[in-house]
């Protein structure tokens, strides 16, 4: 009787689906078994089947004593498969088939694991027969234990838990769900969270909890998100571990491997609350790992928490960028020393921030290292544009423009007049005249060279140079 009302409990939604559920020999038969778990057992396999099984396809159920006194549950799906190799991690816990046709369903992982704990709990056996392409099924041997006549049936509490199980069941796959909630950019001038999660209710969720602050943008998969990343360059991310196409240990590892995005804060949410599973999202240099279920205001305030590192880090590098004055021509405007980067990252040790602060750090200073020395090559030309500028580190002008505000809070014409500035120093102090010295560092107005000078340092072009060569000219 249970497996009976299981099963009709999900043909509307195989109808809606355009599929056939058929319940085939259910042999009635009253014996000791935990209920609740003989529903979790048949509402995940059910699940799963009417999950993989395309339109037009069929999921069969059946129920009868064997030959050795067991009785044998059956579903079978005419879906995609599994590759026979690939049979026995689906039993492991947050394991999902890394397959394209597979990863274009959502799911946590847990389903199977679930079903084969409570079957062998119950002294029962599960396997799986598949073939790829060509359909699965889901073999449950079951002792009799205790039989009856007959037993009544809670049908009451049954509907309950098939409305809860239903409810939870991510049914829809279609593109269009997630339309609604990808916000166009704005002007709001809010921090931009890349939002990456393959559960709709989640996402949703996600999204209206943060947006009075943030600008979200979301993706639902490892590999959609990624590809945002690089196109949006956002200021945050927050990303799921179990997803499709590409989970969220590897969606990290590939940002931050990628120089465009190596810079963002990246949060991982996720069910995998265990030690291993944590440990594993630190060494991908993830900055914030969070366990589901969580609490919002939590969230909140980690991404408040994160952003404001940033811009701690952002205006720290901003002054340091271009220190110290006293070195030569061509280390005055690259990077720290390594002496100096040490004696700061052990002040900001100090101060309680992380090792991955002081990674993010040294990726800044790799990024401002690289495009100095690009700048080196072509500052003195007073036609720069920033396009070519961003085509010389390999990215287009939206990602470098995004890349520096959130490396250095300046935007790339702010970054070149500082660098042609601190250049024009340089060659001030070798006793240049300021005219001279305005045109050798792409300056087309002495005018312009002046005002920007004086903007930035407080003196004039005249007035910084006699004060270092100690006189009047």
């Amino acid at each position: 009787d249970i497996i009976r009302l299981m099963t009709e409990a999900y043909q509307e939604l195989a109808k809606e689906r355009n599929i056939e559920l058929r319940i085939e020999t259910i042999e009635t038969i009253s014996f000791e078994f935990t209920p609740d778990a003989l529903e979790k057992i048949i509402l995940n396999i059910l699940s799963n089947a009417i999950k993989y099984t395309q339109q037009n396809g069929l999921v069969a159920v059946s129920a009868k004593r064997s030959k050795d006194g067991e009785y044998v549950l059956r579903i079978k799906d005419t879906g995609i498969g599994i590759a026979e190799d690939k049979i026995e991690r689906v039993f492991e816990r947050f394991h999902r088939v890394d397959d394209d046709s597979v990863n274009q369903v959502n799911g946590s992982g847990i389903g199977l694991a679930l079903v084969k704990s409570l079957v062998e709990s119950h002294n029962g056996q599960i396997k799986i027969e598949s073939s790829l392409s060509k359909g699965t099924e889901v073999i449950i041997s079951l002792p009799i234990i205790k039989e009856v006549e007959s037993c009544e049936l809670n049908t009451h509490r049954n509907q309950e838990i098939i409305a809860m199980e239903l409810m939870n069941i991510d049914v829809t796959t279609d593109r269009n769900e997630y339309d609604d909630i990808l916000p166009a950019t704005d002007s709001s001038g809010h921090p931009t969270v890349l939002i990456v999660e393959d559960n709709h209710d989640m996402l949703r969720y996600i999204v209206d909890s943060i947006q009075s602050i943030y600008t979200p943008i979301t993706a639902r998969n490892g590999e959609e998100g990624y590809q945002l990343a690089i196109k949006e360059v956002p200021d945050l991310i927050i990303s799921d571990v179990m997803m499709p196409k590409m989970n969220g240990y590897q969606t990290t590892r590939a940002l931050r491997e990628n120089p465009i995005t190596n810079h963002i804060p990246i949060v991982l949410l996720t069910a995998k609350g265990d030690r291993t599973s944590r440990l594993k999202g630190w060494q991908e240099k993830a900055d914030d790992y969070i366990t589901k279920p969580f609490d919002i205001e939590e969230l909140r305030a980690r991404l408040s928490n994160l952003i404001n590192i940033r811009n701690i880090l952002k205006r720290r590098f901003s002054e340091s960028a271009f220190e110290p004055e006293e070195k030569s021509e061509q280390e005055s405007t690259k990077r720290l020393s390594q002496s100096n980067l040490e004696d700061r990252l052990h002040q900001e040790e100090s101060n309680g921030l992380s090792s991955i602060e002081k990674n993010t750090r040294q990726l800044h200073e790799k990024f401002i290292e690289t495009l100095n020395t690009e700048l080196d090559k072509i500052y003195m030309k007073s036609d720069i544009v920033v396009s070519d500028v961003a085509q010389r580190v390999n990215m287009s002008e939206r990602q470098f423009s995004r890349k520096l505000v959130n490396v250095i809070d300046m935007t790339p014409s702010e970054y070149i007049r500082r660098f042609r500035l601190e250049k024009s120093k340089n060659i001030l102090r070798q006793g240049k005249s300021v005219t001279y010295t305005a045109l050798e560092v792409g300056f087309s107005s002495q005018a312009y060279f002046g005002r920007c000078f004086k903007a930035q340092y407080r003196v004039t072009p005249k007035q910084f140079l006699r004060q270092e060569m100690g006189g009047d000219l």
